[in-house]
């Protein structure tokens, strides 16, 4: 099956799940132009946004609709290759629903639908729809542009990397640690800013040497924007052309690590991948390093 045709079957699931269960929820046309796997991070949202409003009906002892074939195809395939936690809002309440149930009940976060919006208005189709509602305004991505970065970066080799779209999660816990095990110049390197599908404005990368406990700044460089699943500016690509020794540990510091996504395969580093001239056989792997500080707006 094509990525489109199994990307509106699977929004057509979606939907028909949210109505058996008197659930808000909108979905988005995809503007993405071109061949695709027919799930993206967008699709996860929506996802995310149905399991926490199913979870809370199920909480208030309150029948889930959700057939047999909704619940194998839609809970089991409609999941994306990149399972970002979208954070979904609301204050803390007690709903008057819990007083049938006796008992202490359990205060939860209320949901609240999770739309994307290119331009910053509200779409009329939503403004039936009750309680909050999460307007996400994020730059929709160049695809002529970013075929050209993609290129100019593929000129060189993946050595290392903990960017793998299958584990990426919303916030970097660590920072990236590298060893070198043999004198190679660090050619290119990307970092990944998913942030809840709004991408983020490029900024800057600082290496550090920390070899022996020393903190040695190698330099800093600017980060050029690279769109991901439609929306601009989720991969910053640097070129630091910057030479690594062997036995050296070298530490890199994005700007910007409220939106550093993270790596759950390791434990929360930050997604990161170096890259080096295709003709050099660099070996070794990025570990865990000092903590991340992350931003009380973040949780």
């Amino acid at each position: 099956m094509l990525g489109k045709a199994k990307c509106k079957i699977l929004k057509e699931i979606r939907q028909k799940i949210a109505d058996e269960n008197d659930i808000p929820y909108v979905t988005r046309e995809c503007t993405y132009q071109g061949d695709c796997s027919g799930t993206c991070p967008k699709c996860e949202s929506e996802l995310r946004y149905l399991e926490r409003e199913l979870e809370a009906r199920q909480k208030l002892g309150k029948k889930v609709a959700v057939s047999a074939l909704c619940a194998g195809i839609a809970m089991g395939s409609a999941g994306c290759a990149t399972p970002f936690d979208t954070q979904l809002g609301g204050e803390a309440v007690k709903p008057a629903e819990t007083e049938d149930l006796g008992g202490a009940a359990e205060e939860y976060p209320t949901p609240t639908p999770f739309v994307y919006v290119t331009d910053g208005e509200m779409p009329p189709e939503i403004e039936e729809l009750e309680g909050d509602v999460a307007c996400i305004d994020y730059l929709p991505a160049n695809e002529e542009e970013d075929a050209k970065a993609l290129e100019r970066l593929e000129a060189y080799d993946v050595f290392a990397s903990t960017y793998d779209e299958e584990r990426l999660s919303e916030d970097a816990l660590y920072y990236p640690e590298f060893t070198a095990e043999q004198d190679f110049v660090l050619r290119a390197l990307t970092t990944c800013h998913w942030n809840c599908g709004m991408g983020a404005e490029p900024e800057s990368i600082a290496i550090y040497d920390i070899t022996d406990g020393n903190e040695t700044l190698l330099g800093s460089w600017d980060a050029a924007g690279r769109g991901s699943c439609g929306v601009a500016n989720v991969n910053w690509d640097y070129y630091p052309d910057v030479e690594f020794k062997a036995g050296h540990t070298y530490r890199f510091v994005d700007s910007d690590t409220e939106t550093w996504s993270g790596d759950d395969g390791s434990g929360g580093t930050a997604a990161i991948e170096l890259r080096t001239d295709k003709e050099n056989a660099v070996s070794g792997q990025i570990k865990s390093g000092a903590e991340i500080a992350v931003s009380e707006a973040r949780n």
